[in-house]
């Protein structure tokens, strides 16, 4: 049995062909209908047949398979950004691993203050590199406040504050 991290991880190995939403709602995210998709997403949901059915080719016409829903239903993912599912940040379990001193501690808190400032979902992936720019003594508020007004990813905001 995958663990809800692992069911993520498999969604996002899956090459995505077309998504939809508003930028607060995704409607749909639709990857190829293969033989390789359809054995990741047997491992994810309960009964393949049936999900499919109700949710993954509601048309039965085996061009693509919307996977949100086994995203939602079948594991802890919690948003959809830049072309993946993510999930809440355990940032206890965070925080022990990284603020091994009291600098780190400090760095840790401007990372996590900073985000909910500006209203950003990031990634553990994405923390993690915001951690290590705050604890290179780098403008992280900046780079969120962007982050957030233009609705850009860490790297095309990185790049804008390498050229800034």
């Amino acid at each position: 049995m995958l663990s809800s991290e692992d069911k993520v991880e498999l969604l996002n190995s899956m090459e995505i062909i077309e998504t939809d939403g508003d930028g607060e709602t995704l409607y749909y995210v639709l990857v190829d209908y293969n033989e390789e998709n359809l054995e990741k997403l047997a491992q994810i949901v309960p009964n393949l047949e049936q999900y499919l059915k109700d949710f993954g080719d509601v048309d039965n016409d085996k061009s693509a398979i919307e996977i949100s829903m086994a995203a939602w239903e079948y594991t802890e993912a919690t948003w959809f950004q830049s072309g993946k599912f993510h999930k809440e940040i355990d940032y206890a379990r965070l925080k022990s691993e990284l603020a091994t001193d009291e600098n780190k501690d400090w760095c840790f808190d401007q990372v996590k203050k900073s985000a909910e400032k500006y209203g950003l979902n990031v990634s553990e992936e994405d923390f993690k590199r915001f951690f290590k720019l705050q604890v290179g003594h780098k403008d992280i508020d900046w780079m969120m406040r962007h982050m957030a007004a233009y609705k850009k990813t860490l790297i095309d905001t990185l790049v804008t504050y390498i050229t800034y």
